[in-house]
């Protein structure tokens, strides 16, 4: 797909592909949203060695802290603003409040912790939608329009109160949609996410060629990665998961599960 969209050289190419199978932390990848899997392993990195070391209740403190941290930082940023460096991501600082938000829901909504926690939810949440606003501001600009930074905003609040009511209403959406159709779904947005882009680029310039007019080429360049990732889920990620499975020693399972197994500190 990259030989095809790009000039990238065929060794080019591959350096990308080797940086982005072994989640190289640095770019260049081939697919720019490969950007955030750094940031990913960083964050779960803490929370492996937290549990790795028995320090389990420490882990809500440090989303607490977390989430504070990088609101606070993006509070700074409204009055003296400074570009980010790669190395400043990988701390966690920029992004921490999306990750505090999702552990801090958890640590509420399923293991039942502190409704004191919602203060600092409400908290990240404001450095979320600063972030949003940081990167969505001057794009609005190039596009001569302000609406699409509300719409963006817009979204990801929605996304977060789904989020919540899928929790707090669980049986009853369990009833609605069957449990095996449900957990596809939620498995394809991952590979989603990682070709939705470079594919639909791909899709939106063939559709161009073939002279398909601009809604059949949106239609396609949304449903195509969609169905691709209904593949690599149902048929390249799940038996490639099951080997993997069997070839791990069963010594070194029951080891992780007990390490992973475990409750969020209870409501005092």
């Amino acid at each position: 797909m990259l030989s095809l969209l790009t000039q990238y050289s065929d060794s080019d190419i591959l350096r990308r592909l080797i940086r982005s199978l072994t989640f190289w932390p640095f770019p260049q990848w081939v697919d720019g949203v490969y950007w955030t899997l750094g940031i990913e392993i960083a964050f779960y990195s803490v929370i492996f060695i937290l549990l790795v070391t028995r320090l389990k209740s420490f882990i809500v403190p440090f989303l607490v802290t977390l989430g504070g941290a990088s609101t606070v930082f993006w509070l700074v940023q409204i009055t003296s603003p400074f570009p980010l460096s790669r190395e400043l991501e990988l701390t966690l600082l920029p992004h921490g409040c999306f990750f505090a938000i999702g552990g801090l829901l958890w640590a509420i909504l399923i293991n039942r912790a502190s409704n004191w926690l919602w203060i600092f939810v409400a908290l990240s949440v404001l450095g979320g939608v600063i972030e949003i606003a940081h990167i969505a501001i001057p794009r609005a600009q190039l596009a001569g329009t302000s609406s699409t930074v509300y719409l963006a905003i817009g979204i990801w609040i929605a996304g977060i109160v789904s989020i919540y009511l899928s929790i707090r209403y669980a049986g009853r959406m369990a009833s609605l949609f069957p449990s095996g159709f449900a957990r596809i779904l939620g498995l394809t947005t991952y590979p989603l996410y990682l070709i939705h882009q470079t594919m639909g680029a791909g899709i939106l310039k063939s559709s161009a060629v073939l002279g398909l007019n601009r809604w059949s080429a949106l239609c396609l360049a949304m449903l195509l990665p969609i169905l691709v990732s209904l593949v690599i889920v149902k048929y390249i990620e799940r038996p490639i998961q099951n080997a993997c499975s069997t070839a791990i020693d069963s010594k070194f399972s029951a080891w992780l599960r007990r390490i992973v197994d475990f409750r969020w500190p209870e409501k005092t």
